[in-house]
């Protein structure tokens, strides 16, 4: 019990504290003693015809731990559209089983049968062809799968068999680095948000992977 009192009694004593602080911060202000905190600016947003589509039907080539990963990748997704300047018209998360849950809206339809077949992009390391601009005529898919290195080529072969064109993210023209071909799916989302907001490709990068 006095174990309780006491752990009351310091809750209690911090709480005082900081309303003192924010009591003194507030005279201050009042004083001109310090500039008061500036106001955060709404982001004005224009909304885009741009679908992407994440491919989340490699939940059985995953472990649990990298499809809880998969779907916190998913959700900064999501967290990204919302203070984007440039709002994607449509995410689509694509799922057989389902197990990518906790905060993605997921369905279980096939884009192949969702989408007409020309408007599909497969965006991958693997393919041969790189993507100049964004058409927002296109629906862009990114494979939602973890570890690349372990399934290599899969979503190439996967597009390749379905007759979907595949297309790459110009990376190699403008950074040098020796690991870009495992971007995150979140990562690869980002820059195409960035695209959209700077018509510039090397500026997309150098935002989202200036690091790397």
């Amino acid at each position: 019990r006095q174990y309780k009192k006491t752990k009351l009694e310091r809750r209690r004593a911090e709480k005082e504290r900081i309303k003192r602080k924010k009591a003194e911060f507030r005279e201050k202000i009042d004083k001109g003693l310090i500039a008061p905190s500036p106001k955060k600016q709404r982001i004005e947003q224009n909304p885009t015809n741009l679908r992407i589509v994440i491919d989340c039907s490699f939940n059985n080539l995953m472990t649990q731990k990298e499809i809880n990963s998969m779907a916190k990748q998913i959700i900064c997704c999501y967290s990204a559209n919302k203070v984007s300047p440039h709002l994607i018209g449509e995410i689509c998360i694509m799922s057989h089983g389902g197990q990518i849950k906790d905060g993605v809206m997921w369905n279980t339809n096939l884009y192949e049968e969702t989408f007409d077949k020309e408007e599909l992009v497969y965006l991958m390391a693997d393919s041969n062809d790189r993507i100049l601009e964004i058409d927002e005529g296109k629906v862009y898919i990114i494979g939602g799968i973890m570890d690349k290195n372990r399934h290599k080529k899969l979503c190439y072969e996967k597009a390749s068999k379905q007759g979907i064109r595949t297309m790459q993210l110009p990376i190699g023209e403008y950074i040098k680095m020796a690991s870009w071909k495992v971007l995150t799916v979140n990562h690869v989302f980002e820059i195409l948000l960035k695209y959209m907001e700077h018509k510039d490709w090397e500026k997309a990068f150098l935002e989202i992977i200036p690091h790397r």
